[in-house]
């Protein structure tokens, strides 16, 4: 027996247009003997096969790909997004460093050893000294120190 006729689609009866055909898929890698049952769409990524569930992306042309596949790719999109980032906020960083002479130079460290021999403090290990308020005799003094938090800048007090 033939088939029944299908009824006009309700938007095409309204008067509304009804949807165009869909476009022809480009064809696809296949796995399994061709025309087969077995035969299954390909991973372009991996290149296993598809199972029943799989996400769409423009990959030079529509394909499918497995979800984690989908998420390496969305990944390796934010990383190398994330690195343009980081080369242009680097570029930034190293003009204004040019421009404004930011960073630290050998020749902007202050030297101790000559203002702390006017003061009477002769040795200074690694050239750091430290101040030390004498309460008895109400004076500061120049000690040498070790300690870099404890050191001063005599040059910047002289």
């Amino acid at each position: 027996a033939p088939a029944p006729a299908r009824p006009p689609r309700a938007e095409a009866a309204a008067g509304f247009a009804a949807e165009p055909a869909p476009a022809p898929r480009a064809a696809r890698p296949r796995f399994g003997p061709a025309g087969s049952e077995e035969a299954k769409e390909l991973c372009p990524q991996c290149r296993l096969p598809l199972g029943d569930l799989a996400y769409a992306v423009d990959l030079n042309g529509p394909a499918l790909l497995h979800g984690e596949c989908k998420a390496q790719l969305i990944l390796k999109d934010l990383q190398k997004t994330d690195e343009a980032r980081l080369r242009k906020d680097a570029a930034v960083k190293r003009e204004r460093r040019a421009k404004y002479d930011l960073g630290w130079k050998i020749q902007c460290v202050p030297r101790n050893p000559a203002p702390a021999v006017k003061l009477g403090c002769s040795y200074l290990p690694q050239g750091m000294c430290a101040l030390v308020w004498r309460e008895e005799n109400k004076t500061l003094t120049v000690v040498p120190t070790a300690n870099a938090a404890a050191s001063v800048n005599l040059e910047y007090l002289s």
